[in-house]
């Protein structure tokens, strides 16, 4: 799919915006392979905020015990990737944040977020912030995004997908309506 200069440039600045928190020079896990749109979640706010893009290897993923093993030593701030592989990461009593205390934001997006994952996460990480994106690739990664609060996961029984970036109109529509 192409995108547009102006549509990176649309995303980058929300990614980079208040909204998400994100510090300079931040160490984000490179999990999703850049094939999947989803990789431009990490790779455009790190190198554009002076960040650090800590890459997990196809065979150290494949591998749990290597990669339970590898996580708590990346000093991981920005975690993003699909609900799926959070599912997957907490199958190991280290993933928390007293073994990954620098971890602070979550980003997902590619999946839907469930309100077990969020609740696990907010159990394991409680000083993190836990967002929910969504759009599809032709949107440039997400177009709506909200922060996952335990009083969100308490009142829903799915998890909302946020409201609309800046210069995005957001319809629903009905067939041809």
């Amino acid at each position: 799919v192409e995108v547009s200069h102006d549509n990176f440039m649309t995303f980058v600045d929300w990614m980079l915006s208040d909204e998400f928190q994100i510090k300079e020079h931040a160490n984000f896990l490179g999990q999703p392979p850049y094939s999947f749109d989803l990789s431009n979640m990490y790779w455009l706010p790190a190198l554009l905020n002076g960040g650090t893009i800590k890459a997990l290897p196809h065979e150290v993923v494949e591998n749990f015990g290597q990669m339970f093993t590898a996580l708590p030593n990346l000093d991981l701030e920005v975690f993003v990737g699909t609900p799926s592989f959070a599912d997957m990461l907490m199958l190991s009593p280290a993933f928390n944040q007293q073994k990954m205390p620098s971890l602070k934001t979550f980003l997902f997006c590619g999946e839907e977020l469930t309100v077990k994952t969020a609740k696990g996460l907010h159990q394991r990480f409680p000083d993190a912030k836990i967002f929910n994106t969504y759009g599809p690739t032709e949107t440039t990664v997400a177009v709506s995004g909200i922060e996952i609060t335990p009083e969100i996961i308490k009142n829903n029984d799915r998890l909302p997908v946020g409201y609309a970036k800046p210069g995005v109109k957001l319809s629903i529509w009905n067939g041809n309506q």
